[in-house]
Protein backbone atom coordinates (compact mmCIF):
# COMPACT_ATOMS: atom_id res chain seq x y z
CA UNK A 1 0.00 0.00 0.00
CA UNK A 2 1.22 3.46 -1.15
CA UNK A 3 0.73 6.40 0.93
CA UNK A 4 -0.66 7.81 -1.46
CA UNK A 5 -3.67 5.48 -1.52
CA UNK A 6 -4.08 6.20 2.30
CA UNK A 7 -4.10 10.06 2.63
CA UNK A 8 -6.11 10.20 5.44
CA UNK A 9 -5.94 7.20 7.44
CA UNK A 10 -2.93 6.89 9.99
CA UNK A 11 -2.39 4.10 12.81
CA UNK A 12 -0.32 5.45 15.99
CA UNK A 13 1.76 2.38 17.51
CA UNK A 14 2.92 2.73 21.39
CA UNK A 15 4.60 0.40 23.73
CA UNK A 16 4.94 0.73 27.44
CA UNK A 17 6.21 -2.52 27.84
CA UNK A 18 9.26 -3.22 25.70
CA UNK A 19 8.63 -6.18 26.86
CA UNK A 20 9.64 -8.04 23.70
CA UNK A 21 10.43 -6.60 20.13
CA UNK A 22 7.34 -6.31 18.00
CA UNK A 23 6.99 -6.36 14.15
CA UNK A 24 5.20 -3.11 13.63
CA UNK A 25 5.91 -2.53 9.85
CA UNK A 26 3.93 -5.89 8.93
CA UNK A 27 1.38 -4.99 11.76
CA UNK A 28 0.60 -1.75 10.20
CA UNK A 29 0.25 -3.11 7.13
CA UNK A 30 -2.18 -5.66 8.01
CA UNK A 31 -4.04 -3.76 10.40
CA UNK A 32 -4.40 -0.87 7.51
CA UNK A 33 -5.82 -3.71 5.12
CA UNK A 34 -8.33 -4.76 7.65
CA UNK A 35 -9.30 -0.78 7.45
CA UNK A 36 -9.25 -0.29 3.87
CA UNK A 37 -11.13 -3.91 3.38
CA UNK A 38 -13.64 -2.37 5.76
CA UNK A 39 -14.16 1.48 3.85
CA UNK A 40 -12.48 2.85 6.56
CA UNK A 41 -10.46 5.22 4.93
CA UNK A 42 -10.00 8.00 7.36
CA UNK A 43 -9.19 9.17 10.82
CA UNK A 44 -6.52 7.58 13.18
CA UNK A 45 -6.08 4.22 14.92
CA UNK A 46 -3.93 4.15 18.40
CA UNK A 47 -2.44 0.64 19.30
CA UNK A 48 -1.16 0.95 22.46
CA UNK A 49 0.89 -2.50 24.44
CA UNK A 50 0.83 -2.79 27.72
CA UNK A 51 1.69 -4.83 30.79
CA UNK A 52 -1.09 -6.37 32.71
CA UNK A 53 -0.85 -4.67 34.96
CA UNK A 54 -2.09 -1.60 32.52
CA UNK A 55 -4.58 -3.83 31.01
CA UNK A 56 -6.65 -4.86 34.32
CA UNK A 57 -6.74 -0.87 35.22
CA UNK A 58 -8.35 -0.46 31.76
CA UNK A 59 -10.30 -3.26 32.46
CA UNK A 60 -11.98 -2.60 35.99
CA UNK A 61 -11.95 1.51 35.42
CA UNK A 62 -13.89 1.22 31.85
CA UNK A 63 -15.61 -1.94 31.56
CA UNK A 64 -16.39 -2.80 35.37
CA UNK A 65 -14.10 -5.98 35.12
CA UNK A 66 -11.40 -6.85 37.77
CA UNK A 67 -8.77 -8.99 35.79
CA UNK A 68 -6.34 -8.46 33.01
CA UNK A 69 -7.20 -9.55 29.31
CA UNK A 70 -5.75 -10.18 26.18
CA UNK A 71 -7.27 -6.84 24.15
CA UNK A 72 -9.27 -4.00 24.37
CA UNK A 73 -10.68 -2.25 21.89
CA UNK A 74 -12.79 1.28 22.22
CA UNK A 75 -14.57 2.65 19.11
CA UNK A 76 -14.50 6.74 19.15
CA UNK A 77 -17.36 8.96 17.92
CA UNK A 78 -17.20 11.52 15.23
CA UNK A 79 -15.51 13.86 17.77
CA UNK A 80 -12.72 11.46 19.00
CA UNK A 81 -14.75 10.39 22.35
CA UNK A 82 -15.63 7.32 23.45
CA UNK A 83 -17.79 6.28 25.53
CA UNK A 84 -15.66 5.11 28.40
CA UNK A 85 -14.15 8.86 28.93
CA UNK A 86 -11.26 8.94 26.83
CA UNK A 87 -10.92 12.16 25.13
CA UNK A 88 -8.99 11.73 21.62
CA UNK A 89 -7.45 15.01 19.59
CA UNK A 90 -6.78 15.37 16.01
CA UNK A 91 -3.00 14.88 15.55
CA UNK A 92 -2.62 14.85 11.98
CA UNK A 93 -3.21 17.54 8.97
CA UNK A 94 -4.81 15.19 6.72
CA UNK A 95 -6.35 12.81 9.41
CA UNK A 96 -10.05 13.88 10.71
CA UNK A 97 -9.97 12.82 13.84
CA UNK A 98 -9.29 9.29 16.05
CA UNK A 99 -12.20 6.51 15.42
CA UNK A 100 -10.44 3.71 17.71
CA UNK A 101 -7.98 2.39 20.19
CA UNK A 102 -6.79 -0.84 20.90
CA UNK A 103 -4.69 -1.86 24.20
CA UNK A 104 -3.08 -5.07 23.80
CA UNK A 105 -0.98 -6.71 26.83
CA UNK A 106 2.26 -8.20 26.25
CA UNK A 107 2.53 -10.24 29.23
CA UNK A 108 -0.78 -11.82 28.53
CA UNK A 109 0.77 -12.63 24.97
CA UNK A 110 4.12 -13.61 26.38
CA UNK A 111 2.24 -16.37 28.27
CA UNK A 112 0.16 -17.89 26.23
CA UNK A 113 2.81 -17.50 23.02
CA UNK A 114 5.14 -19.60 25.62
CA UNK A 115 2.24 -22.28 26.13
CA UNK A 116 1.31 -22.75 23.02
CA UNK A 117 4.88 -22.41 21.30
CA UNK A 118 4.46 -19.37 19.15
CA UNK A 119 6.44 -16.60 19.49
CA UNK A 120 5.34 -13.44 21.45
CA UNK A 121 5.15 -10.87 18.57
CA UNK A 122 2.60 -12.82 16.49
CA UNK A 123 0.77 -13.26 19.30
CA UNK A 124 0.59 -9.67 20.26
CA UNK A 125 -0.39 -9.13 16.21
CA UNK A 126 -3.34 -11.38 16.94
CA UNK A 127 -4.77 -9.82 19.70
CA UNK A 128 -4.09 -6.36 17.92
CA UNK A 129 -5.85 -8.10 15.00
CA UNK A 130 -8.43 -9.04 17.01
CA UNK A 131 -9.42 -5.69 18.15
CA UNK A 132 -9.18 -4.32 14.99
CA UNK A 133 -12.18 -6.59 13.82
CA UNK A 134 -14.15 -5.30 16.75
CA UNK A 135 -13.86 -1.73 15.29
CA UNK A 136 -14.78 -2.65 12.15
CA UNK A 137 -17.65 -4.47 13.07
CA UNK A 138 -17.06 -8.28 13.72
CA UNK A 139 -17.54 -9.54 17.33
CA UNK A 140 -16.88 -13.51 18.93
CA UNK A 141 -19.14 -12.86 22.30
CA UNK A 142 -21.99 -15.07 20.27
CA UNK A 143 -22.01 -18.87 18.95
CA UNK A 144 -23.22 -17.91 15.81
CA UNK A 145 -21.05 -14.53 15.45
CA UNK A 146 -17.50 -16.07 16.68
CA UNK A 147 -16.97 -18.54 13.61
CA UNK A 148 -16.84 -15.83 11.70
CA UNK A 149 -14.41 -14.20 13.74
CA UNK A 150 -12.05 -16.72 13.67
CA UNK A 151 -12.06 -17.22 9.75
CA UNK A 152 -11.23 -13.21 9.66
CA UNK A 153 -8.05 -13.51 12.30
CA UNK A 154 -6.73 -16.61 10.50
CA UNK A 155 -7.31 -14.71 7.08
CA UNK A 156 -5.31 -11.57 8.22
CA UNK A 157 -2.81 -13.14 10.54
CA UNK A 158 -1.92 -14.46 6.88
CA UNK A 159 -1.84 -11.33 5.78
CA UNK A 160 0.84 -10.56 8.91
CA UNK A 161 3.09 -13.51 7.83
CA UNK A 162 3.22 -12.68 3.89
CA UNK A 163 1.00 -15.95 2.97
Amino acid sequence: MSEASLPKLRIEFSDDSKLFPLNLNQLESTLLKILMDHDRTEGLLSVAFVDDDRIREVHRDFLGKDSATDCISFLLDEEGDDDFGFEGEAESEVNDSPFGEVIVSLDTAKREAEARGLEPADEAALYAIHGTLHLVGYDDLTDEAEPLMREKEREYMGVYRGE
